[in-house]
């Protein structure tokens, strides 16, 4: 089976992690989510760095694995947090609050699922808007170590086949044990058994 790829694991272990934790925030992965309209606290997870950057290739992390590694790439990703206080919209320091306090679950959930192999790079506020804008935004530009093993493309599995034996040479049998309340019966079946 292929390994999974780093960054969609990453994205997948940090978002259960913050549903557990009951933080209010929904994560979204894609290039498209920051173009879109946030309707509450939202967490963009956005492949590469703000130029489309994807990372830099350096020499294995952890050689000798089955399949073995060819090299690490040290692969870039970009948060975008946003959050936004209802309770007073016009309060930016309310909606300054909001986002730092998701910014440390978003952390907190990152250093746990991934300490070592991760890193963050850069970090700005996002005030292209600064008049009458509706919350406030976290730019958090960020690595982390992907494997790239010795493995082929992962293709799709082919359709289960289901070799049926020939009987003269192979009969079919199964032997079953059933249980009822304190009672075991081992019951054994052949091909020849009638239906």
């Amino acid at each position: 089976m292929p390994s999974e790829l780093a960054l969609p694991w990453l994205y997948r272990t940090v978002s259960a992690a913050l549903a557990a934790d009951g933080t209010p925030v929904q994560n979204l992965f894609g290039w498209r989510i920051p173009a879109q309209h946030p309707t509450g606290n939202r967490i963009a997870w956005v492949p590469g760095d703000p130029t489309g950057t994807l990372g830099l290739v350096t020499a294995p992390r952890n050689p000798g694995g089955n399949p073995r590694t060819l090299g690490t790439l040290t692969e870039l990703f970009t948060c975008i947090i946003f959050g936004q206080d209802p309770a007073d919209p016009e309060n930016e320091l309310l909606q300054y609050s909001i986002v730092r306090y998701l910014r440390d679950a978003w952390y907190r959930a990152v250093y746990n699922a991934a300490h070592g192999s991760f890193q963050v790079r850069a970090e700005k506020w996002e005030i292209a808007k600064l008049e009458r804008r509706y919350g406030a935004a976290l730019s958090v530009l960020c690595e982390i170590q992907a494997t790239i093993p010795d493995e082929p493309f992962p293709a799709t599995d082919p359709p289960a086949v289901i070799e049926i034996p020939n009987p003269d040479l192979h009969p079919v049998e199964a032997e079953l044990t059933v249980s009822e309340l304190d009672v075991d019966e081992v019951i054994h079946v052949s091909g020849d058994d009638p239906i």
